[in-house]
């Protein structure tokens, strides 16, 4: 079990054929097939909704997928069919793979007057009446409540159209304008009936049409964990541009398109349209796919080809044959605004609730973004060798950016088979059951190799006391995370020499620290003596104003370091805890002058931690730490001794100066004058290369890497609006010695022009 699993770029035929005959080899697992209808209430309308299910008769044979859960499929079909065009993957990935298995069919498209199912007669009457939706049973649609219109506009590719158009006001008016809703309540209610949250996952998968509806229910259904896309349209609005990009006749492969983007006229379906199918509904794919298989040729037989599109026709009249979908599966705006609003209407709604419903609508088209959001799943795409609309090109200039694009993007990838229709349980030569039995197959691999497991959105962050920089970086990186879904734990038991243990020990995802810490925990140096990390990368480097501190109480008289040290005074010296990294710079200094705290206590003096001692009472003699702008845990206790002290800020010598510089602690530099009650004059001090940098594990996900350095980036104002005083600037955040750039970040820095 592993997530890392990626599934073959390309099947070959002969692949098609062997995966084949493997599942035929396959034990044959006793299934069980029962319908479900079932009525429910949307836009207050009562509505009946069908779906069949498929299980192993022995609920112990359900397979179990690399989430440890039971494994459930949901299939819708297409075009203007019903469940019955699913049977062959609904029975297939039931008896073959153990799976079980929900099959929908549209609102409206389940003939609920016959146990049967089938539809009687034809779409298409001598009395110029039509075939109609049934939605509610013994709900008839009537002639009276629709215009029959015969339309030549997209000849091209469909031939002549006959369209149905719902008058206003009528029964049928209504229904066209909620079904909408219906397509998305009526689904979630069947998948939360038949697999339990906590029992099941669930993969969706929508042939053709289908695919818009699924994508759709993916993020409405918690427990739907993937997208098996194969001949499997995405969201509406992308499916739109797949068909932008290949005109209305789409492209075969090994031949050119035909017409592109710049002659594509964006579909203006009415919402109250139904689009009653004929026959040339089944020509618009026969022609193209021929065309794939036999080339050229293909029209040298086409008075066969035609019989066989007419007898296929003939065996399809049992089911629905009409369609009315387009609003959602091309994203059509105006139509789906127009439902809403009609449905509002009916519904009395105010005007804030319909803009609302309005929403609610256009939302049907696309995916779902903003905080508490589920993001869409990892999706597996695939495309067969002669498909018409789905060509390896328009998957790989339009579909696939779109999801990249997504925000958070789902993992994908695309599998192209060599072989096989848009129909895939098409029949060929070597291959009974199209190349379905391969599709089939490598949705069972994805599942049981972990490759729709969900990268884990929770994020340990390694920072320090709260309020003290490191957590303010952690919690900025929390604020920027959870809009896309993490859940960001900013750890305060990480700071000081903790913080490099935790991202190098697996204790954390994330962290920020101090350059010299970090180099000290990579070249095992000060208190990392014998110790070693799991490679460490760097996202980017946050600079900020830090000095060491070094104050004398004013009433001793001392006007230099130098003068304190000969004095022999006892002092009382205040300073970081000893055994951490932050008195590792302090101690040098201390070392130079003879004020160890050995030689302190050996003049009678004591040794304390800085902000131990009570300032009101004088008690604090000596004081020498990291200083920086901003009222911090740390820098607090400089505020409150200088405000309750009368406190002296005493200079650096240039010899020591020259050996911290030398020993890479920082750079001289001045403490800004007034910046403290005592600083009464700029004060030459060390400069601290301090600046922080952000880090984490080297194996982090490089696409959420990636991720996170463009939120840092392109919301720098973020830090420079905090506690204390840093800032995020673009030149100085590639520089992140001792650390290499995450491969993440690296990628980021380099499309931006930084690198």
């Amino acid at each position: 079990m592993t997530d890392h699993w990626e599934p073959a770029r390309v099947v070959s035929l002969d692949e098609c054929v062997q995966a084949t005959a493997n599942v035929a080899a396959m034990p044959t697992i006793e299934i069980t097939d029962t319908e479900d209808v079932f009525r429910i209430e949307v836009a207050g309308m009562q509505w009946d909704i069908g779906v069949r299910v498929y299980e192993p008769a022995d609920p112990a044979a359900i397979a179990v997928g690399a989430d440890g859960k039971k494994i459930g499929a949901f299939l819708l079909h297409g075009g203007q069919d019903d469940w019955r065009q699913m049977i062959p993957f609904a029975t297939m990935l039931s008896s073959k793979f153990g799976w079980r298995v929900v099959s929908g069919t549209f609102p409206g498209r389940l003939y609920l007057q016959d146990p049967s199912r089938n539809w009687p007669g034809d779409t298409m009457n001598p009395d110029g009446t039509v075939r109609t939706p049934i939605w509610l049973k013994d709900e008839f649609i009537t002639p009276d409540q629709y215009e029959l219109v015969h339309d030549t506009s997209k000849a091209a590719r469909y031939g002549t159209r006959t369209l149905v158009h719902a008058k206003p006001g009528t029964t049928f008016w209504y229904r066209m304008a909620a079904w909408p809703l219906v397509m998305e309540a009526g689904f979630v209610e069947a998948m939360r009936r038949h697999f339990p949250v906590d029992e099941y996952s669930i993969y969706v998968q929508g042939h053709s049409t289908g695919g818009p509806q699924v994508c759709m229910l993916s993020q409405r259904v918690p427990n739907v964990e993937g997208i098996l896309a194969t001949e499997n349209s995405p969201f509406g609005y992308i499916a739109e541009r797949l068909q932008a990009w290949g005109g209305a006749l789409g492209k075969v492969e090994g031949y050119e398109r035909l017409k592109t983007a710049a002659n594509h006229t964006k579909r203006a379906d009415p919402f109250y349209e139904v689009n009653i199918r004929s026959w040339r509904d089944l020509a618009r794919y026969a022609g193209p796919e021929a065309l794939g298989k036999e080339g050229p040729a293909a029209l040298m037989r086409l008075p066969s080809l035609m019989e066989e599109i007419f007898e296929k026709w003939d065996k399809l009249l049992a089911r629905p044959l009409f369609k009315c979908e387009y609003v959602i599966t091309e994203d059509i705006q105006p139509a789906l605004t127009q439902a809403a609003q009609v449905t509002a209407e009916r519904l009395g709604l105010s005007e804030a609730e319909t803009d609302e419903m309005v929403q609610h609508y256009l939302g049907l088209a696309r995916e779902l973004t903003g905080p508490g959001v589920k993001p869409v799943p990892n999706t597996l795409f695939g495309i067969s060798k002669n498909s018409r609309d789905h060509s390896k090109e328009v998957y790989e200039e339009v579909v696939m950016p779109a999801f990249e694009a997504m925000n958070p993007a789902p993992r994908i990838a695309l599998t192209h088979f060599q072989a096989g229709v848009h129909q895939l349980w098409g029949a060929e030569p070597n291959l009974p059951h199209g190349i379905l039995p391969a599709v089939c197959r490598q949705w069972n691999q994805a599942i049981q190799k972990g490759f729709f497991l969900k990268k884990s959105r929770k994020i340990r962050f390694a920072g320090s006391s709260v309020g003290e920089p490191w957590w303010v970086v952690g919690d900025v990186t929390r604020r920027l995370l959870e809009p896309l879904g993490y859940q960001v734990e900013v750890l305060s038991e990480s700071g000081s020499t903790k913080n490099p243990r935790y991202v190098g020990g697996g204790k954390a995802e994330l962290g920020a620290s101090v350059i010299p810490t970090i180099r000290w925990a990579v070249n095992g140096e000060h208190l990392y003596q014998g110790e070693t990390f799991a490679p460490m990368r760097a996202i980017g480097r946050l600079v900020r104003p830090a000095w060491l501190g070094i104050a004398v109480r004013a009433e001793l008289g001392f006007t230099t370091i130098e003068e304190v040290a000969a004095s022999g005074y006892p002092l009382r010296l205040e300073t970081h805890a000893l055994d951490t990294i932050a008195a590792v710079l302090p101690m040098e200094v201390l070392t130079h002058y003879h004020l160890t705290p050995e030689e302190i206590e050996a003049k009678g003096g004591t040794t304390r931690v800085i902000g131990r001692g009570d300032y009101r009472a004088g008690d604090a003699d000596f004081i020498i730490g990291n200083l920086y702008l901003g009222r911090t845990a740390v820098t607090q206790n400089w505020f409150t001794a200088t405000e309750h002290q009368n406190m002296r800020f005493l200079e650096l010598g240039d010899d020591i100066l020259a050996q911290l510089t030398a020993n890479g602690h920082g750079q001289p530099g001045e403490i800004p004058f007034h910046f403290l009650r005592g600083v009464d004059r700029p004060i030459k001090a060390l400069r601290q290369a301090i600046d922080l940098l952000i880090y984490c594990p080297a194996d982090a996900d490089e696409d959420f890497v990636h991720t996170l350095t463009k939120l840092y980036d392109t919301n720098r104002g973020i830090f420079f609006n905090q506690s204390f005083h840093m800032a995020w600037d673009p030149a100085q955040a590639v520089h992140t010695g001792p650390l290499e750039l995450h491969p993440g970040a690296e990628r980021y820095y380099r499309e931006v022009g930084e690198l």
